[in-house]
């Protein structure tokens, strides 16, 4: 799953056996184990699961820049 962020560039979500790695530029910059949000860290069921995760971390927040 490719997701755009205006300020940072374009990630890849992808999902390895349940844990979310994300990905700029062909290198994984993040890695879950699991889900973090859920007791015991169970993995991810699926792609829109993991993003709504990756909406409330700082990769996802856009930069603005100040004049």
């Amino acid at each position: 799953m490719q997701v755009t962020v205006p300020g940072r560039g374009t990630y890849t979500l992808a999902l390895n056996a349940g844990n979310l790695e994300v990905s700029l530029n062909g290198s994984i910059i993040f890695k879950t184990l699991g889900n973090p949000t859920k007791l015991g860290n169970p993995g991810f069921a699926d792609l829109n699961e993991a993003n709504a995760y990756f909406q409330t971390i700082s990769l996802s927040r856009t930069v603005v820049e100040e004049e």
